[in-house]
């Protein structure tokens, strides 16, 4: 009996010290998980301080930057399937994809109501630049917008939305006021011209009032907009750009600005829609107010060209699919019959005399080929048989185009 009792004591004390040891690794168990789960709350919270911010990184696009980063575009679609944007083809909105024209449209919504700080439908800042790039082609009006810049809201390293905030030049009611100032002057402008006129009336109208109303100065103010062409009588090529998209859309002719390099410069110039046919013009070097001798004088060799004729001496950034311009009807020499594709001295010396005695200000020829400009080069100028067309007497300019082969002609002042 005695033997058992010890035995039953024993088997207490182990099951006590047992019950201890639970017990101590419970509440061990317990202050680590605490601790763990502690741990791990500060950490998810130091994750959320590092990733719930604002990029404040902005991004500022400037409008008058003549070169442009390339994005990729859809193959050139044709010219029948264009889409309108009220009454205004535009031309560079038709190369979007759904995505692109539903920002395309935000942008023109934010851009005339004159908003700040719009969140967009897009993750993609290429998509706002492009789209943003694309109405400004279509829109030349837009003379109070000057670039933008955008923040990035993320969550976890990941962008949930993106803000687009303009940069305007004036106020809303400040761009009122100078809209109606324009107005006036575009009235001006087109006083001269009915919606009835041709296609071709109506661009050559536009031309001729640009080149010779319009001064060329590099310190123009405002010059990167249609208020320096249309307020100041004074640009640079964008502001010929886009004051011709202007006078033309309100033509009703399809226009659109395209930018580039002339002559590995910066430059801007106009691709337009004539009785169907796509052309290019640059009212820019179609003016000769930077040279004093033909101040007020037009020179026409830019006056809607083929693609292999403008490629000559401009190269388009590709901001947007261009089509391939292959009609000529629309040519200025081609339609006043200025065009020539023999050397026959018998009808240029007539033709060289019949314009003369017309009083024309400038008598403009242009040859199909190199070989023909420099025969009539050789015998009219260098061999001075011009004079035996207008008279010995009289005093006459001329200015050479030898990339386009076109030579002009200009009565001298007396």
């Amino acid at each position: 009996m005695k033997v058992r009792f010890i035995m039953r004591r024993k088997r207490n004390k182990i099951r006590y010290y047992v019950s201890v040891v639970i017990i101590i690794l419970c509440v061990f168990t317990i202050v680590e998980n605490k601790k763990l789960i502690n741990s791990k709350l500060e950490d998810v919270w130091t994750i959320l301080q590092d990733t719930i911010v604002e990029n404040e990184s902005k991004k500022v696009i400037e409008k008058s930057k003549d070169t442009t980063k390339k994005s990729e575009i859809e193959e050139t679609k044709s010219n029948k399937s264009k889409k309108t944007i009220g009454e205004i083809e535009r031309y560079a909105y038709s190369y979007l994809n759904k995505e692109e024209k539903k920002v395309y449209m935000e942008w023109v919504d934010i851009l005339l109501e004159h908003k700040t700080k719009v969140e967009v439908s897009t993750l993609d800042p290429d998509i706002i630049e492009k789209a943003y790039r694309y109405v400004l082609s279509d829109y030349p009006g837009m003379f109070w917008v000057n670039g933008y810049s955008y923040v990035e809201h993320k969550l976890f390293n990941k962008t949930t939305k993106v803000v687009v905030e303009p940069e305007f030049t004036m106020t809303k009611e400040e761009r009122q006021v100078k809209q109606k100032q324009i107005d006036a002057k575009v009235n001006e402008y087109l006083s001269g011209i009915s919606q009835e006129s041709s296609d071709y009336e109506k661009m050559k109208y536009v031309y001729d009032s640009l080149t010779t109303k319009v001064v060329y100065n590099k310190n123009a103010k405002d010059n990167q907009n249609i208020c320096s062409v249309f307020l100041n009588g004074e640009s640079v090529c964008q502001g010929y750009a886009y004051a011709t998209q202007y006078l033309l859309q309100k033509l009703n002719i399809p226009c659109v600005s395209v930018t580039g390099t002339a002559l590995g410069e910066g430059h801007a110039w106009n691709l337009v829609k004539l009785d169907g046919q796509y052309y290019y013009v640059d009212t820019t070097w179609g003016s000769n107010s930077n040279q004093k001798e033909y101040a007020n004088q037009v020179n026409y060799a830019y006056f809607c060209l083929t693609s292999a004729e403008m490629s000559l001496t401009h190269q388009p950034s590709g901001l947007f699919p261009l089509p391939e311009c292959t009609a000529t009807q629309n040519n200025y020499f081609v339609k006043e019959g200025y065009y020539f594709e023999s050397f026959e001295t018998s009808v240029l010396s007539k033709f060289i005399q019949t314009a003369y005695e017309s009083q024309q200000n400038a008598i403009c020829l242009k040859f199909a080929n190199k070989e023909l400009y420099e025969s009539f080069r050789k015998y009219y100028i260098e061999e001075s048989h011009i004079f035996d067309c207008i008279g010995q007497t009289t005093s006459i300019r001329y200015l050479e185009d030898n990339v386009h082969n076109v030579l002009t002609f200009y009565r001298q002042s007396e």
